[in-house]
This record gives C-alpha cells, structure tokens and sequence, in this order.
C-alpha cells in the first residue's frame, strides 16, 4: 500500500526540481531587466548623438556662412587691387569669374571621381560572390 506522504528521497527530488526551476525563472528574468536596460542605454544613447549631430550640423553651417563672406571679402580686395594697378572692373570680374568656374568644376570633377564609392562596391562585391553571382 503506498503511503500518502512522500519518501525523503521523493521530497529531495521535488525539492532540488522545484529549486531549479526557481534559479531559470530567476535567470530569465534577469536576462529580460538586462535587455530592457540595453535597449534604454541604447535609445539615451542615440538620442544623444542625434542632438550633438544637429550641434555639429549647425556650427558646421554658420562656419559655412563665414568662409563664405571671408571668401567674397578676398576676391573683392582682390578686384580692388587688380583696378588700384589700371586694369578695368570688367576684366576683374572676368578673371575672377573664370576663377571661380575653374574651381568648381575641379570640385564636381572630384565629386564625381568619389561616387562609386557611396554603393559600397566591396561589400556588394562580397554579397554577390556569396550568392554565386559574377559579375
């Protein structure tokens, strides 16, 4: 006839499962509290960088702003100068348009040598080899 009561090695064994079961249910819930303080690190984080980009983004503009009345403030002594030596106005604001046109297509030439590199070729390259397709 069985006994009601459980055995002492009956009572070990639910004793140490139950134990067990405890410790995963408390591991788990540790692991849930450390990916919650991940994801909150993560978004302070981001909303920092956000704030110091707009920062960066702004001083970068106002640096822009300045250059640039730096810039018309040369080529404008400049344009006196070459009048001051008896050349004409005309002839100034040609040279210095012809200036200026030369630069900038240096610049778009230079810009444009640089695209290829925005499509991150190397890794499409590596992708497309990974899938077996050549190119």
């Amino acid at each position: 006839m069985a006994t009601p009561f459980p055995t002492p090695p009956q009572r070990a064994a639910t004793a140490s499962t139950r134990g067990i079961v405890d410790h995963l249910l408390s591991a788990l819930a540790d692991m849930r509290r450390l990916a919650i303080d991940h994801l909150e690190l993560c978004t302070l984080e981001a909303r920092r960088a956000a704030l110091t980009l707009v920062a960066v983004i702004a001083v970068a503009f106002g640096v822009a702003v300045l250059a640039m009345t730096t810039w018309m403030a040369l080529v404008s002594i400049a344009l006196v100068a070459w009048t001051n030596a008896g050349h004409g106005w005309t002839s100034g604001l040609a040279l210095a348009a012809l200036v200026h046109a030369g630069t900038a297509l240096g610049l778009v030439a230079w810009i444009r040598s640089r695209l290829p590199r925005i499509a991150f070729p190397a890794t499409v390259r590596q992708m497309r080899e990974s899938l077996g397709e050549r190119r």
